[in-house]
């Protein structure tokens, strides 16, 4: 190993007023930040000019003559040596003969916006005074609904984190919605039309609603932790590659809701942990081959319904651990479905084959963990 010497050497502070200011700085400060009459004659004659004026307007406060001289001098060496103020100071302070309405407030913050026609239109009146005025200003626009928006560009809430409802319900999107690793309390896309919802890894404190959704690429849930339940109801999940529903590794606290889903490939349940009950009465899943359902090794506590369901491709429960009852009675099954190892807590409650095209003739608990199911022949 090699041993490295460090020595030291002799280096020239520079101080910023060693620093000549640069052309673009000049030609902002000309523009934005010099004071200069209505007609636009300068009154500030040169940068020091515009220091000169802010030092004076904060020393201006103190209670004496000798305290004012004391502060001025503080803060022009301040002004000098790089101590810059906020925009509306450096224009507006000791402009008052000049700019007799306007603030050294350089933001404010509006007052909660209400989710009404009169109290937006309200904010936006305070809004106009308060820029005439040459303040900025600020908003929280989460207390409002984007219902019914068309988001015409990206929209990328990705590793974001926000508090309260993040409703997007009745909104149609030209992109893919990104929320990778986001931080949510709530999720409501009702009935909106989308691309694709990327949420990989998102942390949802509570409910996620997509009832009536339609979405013609991935609904991505892999690896999320949802707090409560997960409500797919009347959604069209219409994706023409990949999974319908990825919610591989999922962890959902309650229940899983998808009666009345339409999905033309996979709803992809493995590994997923569901808390409550996974619910898919009357779906109709039309994947065109592989997996319609494919619940490998997911952990359910509740009950799996697949009353009335239509699957035109396996529904794969291998090694599914099922707490309350397996019902698949009015089941349209195309191809007899994958229960190996199908395990309860001990065992599945109850377990009923009722179905059609074609039907099962038998489901024998052959041991605490195994399920068989036969076909008529």
């Amino acid at each position: 190993m090699k041993i490295a010497h460090l020595k030291s050497v002799e280096r020239q502070i520079v101080g910023v007023e060693d620093i000549p200011m640069q052309p673009a700085s000049q030609d902002i400060w000309d523009k934005k930040y010099r004071l200069k009459t209505k007609e636009g004659t300068p009154i500030d004659e040169d940068i020091d000019g515009t220091y000169r004026r802010i030092a004076r307007a904060l020393a201006e406060v103190e209670a004496t003559p000798e305290l004012r001289t004391t502060w001025y001098e503080k803060f022009l060496w301040a002004l000098r040596h790089g101590a810059i103020p906020a925009g509306r100071i450096t224009s507006n302070a000791g402009a008052l003969e000049h700019k007799p309405a306007t603030s050294t407030i350089n933001c404010t913050v509006s007052g909660t916006v209400q989710d009404s026609m009169d109290d937006i239109l309200d904010k936006v009146h305070e809004a106009g005074l308060t820029l005439k005025a040459g303040c900025g200003i600020g908003y929280d626009f989460s207390t409002l609904r984007p219902r019914g928006a068309y988001v015409s560009g990206a929209l990328d809430l990705s590793f974001a984190s926000a508090k309260g409802i993040t409703r997007l319900a009745f909104c149609r999107f030209q992109n893919n919605i990104e929320m990778l690793q986001t931080s949510l309390e709530f999720l409501n896309l009702t009935e909106s039309h989308l691309i694709g919802l990327n949420a990989q890894g998102a942390r949802i404190t509570g409910d996620v609603f997509l009832r009536n959704v339609t979405a013609t690429a991935t609904i991505d849930l892999s690896g999320a932790e949802i707090g409560g339940q997960l409500e797919c109801t009347d959604a069209q999940l219409n994706a023409t590659e990949g999974d319908a529903l990825n919610a591989q590794g999922a962890r959902i606290t309650q229940d899983v809701f998808l009666p009345n889903v339409i999905a033309t490939a996979t709803i992809a349940l493995n590994g997923a942990e569901i808390g409550g009950q996974l619910n898919c009465t009357d779906a109709q899943l039309n994947a065109a081959d592989g997996h319609a359902l494919n619940a490998q090794g997911a952990r359910i506590t509740e009950s799996v319904y697949l009353r009335n369901v239509t699957a035109t491709a396996t529904i794969d429960l291998i090694g599914a651990e099922i707490g309350g009852q397996l019902d698949c009675t009015g089941a349209q099954l195309k191809v007899m479905p994958s229960m190996r190892n199908v395990c309860g807590s001990p065992k599945v409650s109850s377990f009923t084959i009722s179905t059609q095209r074609p039907p099962f003739t038998s489901a024998v608990l052959r041991s605490a963990d195994s399920w068989t199911a036969g076909m008529r022949s």
